[in-house]
């Protein structure tokens, strides 16, 4: 008796796991702001009400006519949701290039390069991370005594801000979103209040700012062109 409870048991799980969905993010619509300008390909795209009732819930990028999954989106997770964690896709003219971002409150939280041929993904970069890194890197070697006096000022600011920094990443230049693919970013200690593009009238003088130049080339690599520290900063008085 026992045997045969045993192996019904086995057998209604074996039913429940074949039945269960292999990829619940499938089911999600496709963005009709992600699709490429040829129509192959979009994004689906959750709202916030799907997202919180499964947080398994992945952005797919996927083929328009048969929603076959071409790459599944390991970043945060983009939604319709138009305040913060906002999905956004810009695309190639030949719709061979994607940069798939997800907005943060200051800034974007996932900017990622995705470069496709024959509906295929070739090659993808963590373009926020790369250059974050970069930047980081280089206005901590050129500047370290403040670059350890903002870190310690700006302690327990979160993930969203690397060593406690706020970096904004522009793309494209005069030849458009191409490859090779120019990148601006620059880096402040303060996002409210400082002297780059988004609040040019509150330059902050105890800031430490710096900007920095790239291009992404057609293989996927990026490579700093130039690098410049606009602010030396200080620490902020008490």
């Amino acid at each position: 008796m026992n045997v045969l409870v045993l192996l019904f048991a086995v057998a209604l799980g074996s039913v429940s796991s074949h039945g269960a969905d292999p990829n619940p993010s499938l089911k999600i619509p496709i963005s009709q702001a992600t699709i490429s300008p040829d129509g192959r390909f979009g994004v689906t795209v959750p709202t916030m009400d799907q997202y919180i009732e499964n947080e398994s819930l992945k952005n797919v990028l996927v083929e328009v006519a048969t929603k076959r999954p071409i790459v599944v989106m390991e970043s945060l997770v983009g939604t319709t949701y138009p305040v913060r964690g906002t999905a956004d896709a810009q695309w190639s003219s030949e719709s061979d290039l994607l940069l798939w971002t997800v907005s943060g409150k200051w800034f974007e939280h996932e900017q990622v390069l995705y470069k496709l041929k024959d509906g295929k993904v070739v090659w993808q970069l963590d373009l926020r991370k790369i250059v974050e890194r970069a930047i980081l890197k280089r206005a901590k070697e050129a500047t370290p005594e403040t670059y350890a006096i903002k870190k310690k000022e700006n302690a327990g600011n979160g993930s969203a801000y690397p060593e406690g920094f706020s970096v904004f990443i522009q793309v494209g230049g005069d030849k458009g979103f191409q490859l090779p693919l120019a990148v601006h970013a620059s880096m402040t200690s303060d996002p409210k209040t400082s002297r780059l593009p988004e609040n040019t009238d509150t330059t902050w003088p105890y800031n430490l700012e710096s900007e920095l130049d790239g291009l992404v080339d057609k293989a996927g690599k990026f490579t700093v062109t130039r690098f410049k520290v606009l602010q030396k900063g200080s620490a902020e008085p008490r």
